[in-house]
């Protein structure tokens, strides 16, 4: 009887248009090769079983602790059990909220943050565009402390004043994450409960979002879920600009209502609003074909193409076609880049 090279639970092989990747999610660990080599040993991407044809392979899933020796009727039904387990599983929602010296955080944004707790949105994320006043910020998450939110907030080392934020951050341990945009420097500081607070030196824009890069892979089974089954940006996202209107996101044209005015409730079951959300990276042109496809982020906010919804994300450098990356800048067409004011 045949003996098949399993991978765990924890492995996942995906396959692009001239590489593969092995991901060991228990290690958040990324392997790629060239299709040639996979091939010449016979490794089988479609039904996640590698025949043992090569020693030195097969050694290396079993040094890095990627797989088992199964008989042929013990392989089977594995893999009816691994499909099972990858049944989609919703992920928490994120809500983003962007404040200038003129945005009020009234009672209007914790009715609608309310709302969106009771619908499983449990992370705000709150961006700083100007000095504002840090006695409200407080007040505002002082509010939600019997729920279970997780903050997190971003502000522009030009505009703020960091002491103020940075009392904030050690009042309230439900903020996990504080970050000083455009401070000259990076740097990152982990507490005892596993907060960070960091500065870093690239600027915090509406523009700056949607840049693909290796350093923003997400090798885990839960993002990786996420990805087969919806945008992996925008699913169970929402943004409410400085201005109050309600997108997708911050940088997202599309507005779908106004604080004060609209309904959470309302808001997500529009039609246009959930078809953004549910773009995936298989529905989209070049990325369809990456390897890294169920690993990478996706924005919708600035594509290749501005009139096809699935075209290719603008800021990717990547070609899955011959397997390298460039800046996006130089092979960007120059009316796109018009287009978005870049």
């Amino acid at each position: 009887m045949m003996i098949n090279i399993i991978p765990y639970s924890t492995t996942f092989c995906f396959k692009g248009a001239s590489h593969s990747i092995i991901i060991n999610t228990d290690k958040t660990k990324v392997y790629r090769f060239e299709n040639t080599y996979l091939q010449s040993i016979c490794f089988n991407l479609s039904n996640k079983v590698i025949p043992s044809d090569s020693d030195v392979f097969n050694n290396f899933l079993l040094e890095e602790g990627m797989h088992f020796e199964a008989h042929e009727r013990d392989a089977s039904l594995f893999l009816r059990s691994k499909e099972r387990s990858m049944n989609w599983h919703e992920a928490n929602g994120d809500i983003i909220i962007c404040l200038d010296k003129y945005t009020a955080l009234n009672d209007c944004y914790v009715k609608f943050i309310e709302a969106a707790y009771v619908a499983g949105f449990n992370i705000v994320q709150i961006q700083l565009y100007d000095e504002v006043n840090t006695i409200e910020i407080s007040k505002f998450i002082r509010k939600f402390q019997d729920m279970k939110l997780s903050f997190e907030i971003l502000s522009s080392a030009i505009y703020s004043n960091e002491q103020p934020l940075i009392d904030i951050f050690d009042e309230f341990r439900s903020i996990y994450r504080l970050c000083f945009f455009s401070s000259g420097k990076f740097s990152s500081t982990f507490d005892q409960y596993g907060r960070v607070l960091e500065y870093v030196d690239t600027p915090l824009s509406m523009k700056s979002c949607g840049n693909i890069s290796s350093k923003g892979f997400v090798p885990t089974r839960r993002f990786i879920t996420l990805a087969k089954n919806a945008n992996s940006c925008l699913y169970n996202k929402l943004a409410i600009d400085v201005r109050g209107c309600i997108r997708n996101c911050p940088s997202m044209p599309m507005v779908y209502g106004k604080i004060g005015e609209s309904y959470f409730e309302d808001i997500i079951k529009l039609t246009h609003f959930q078809e953004v959300a549910s773009i995936r990276k298989d529905d989209i042109e070049i990325c369809r074909d990456c390897e890294f496809r169920y690993i990478c982020t996706d924005c919708r906010a600035y594509i290749n193409k501005p009139e096809e919804p699935n075209s290719k994300p603008l800021k990717c450098g990547y070609d899955p076609y011959s397997g390298e990356w460039s800046n996006w800048r130089n092979i960007s067409n120059e009316l796109t880049m018009m287009y978005y004011d870049l």
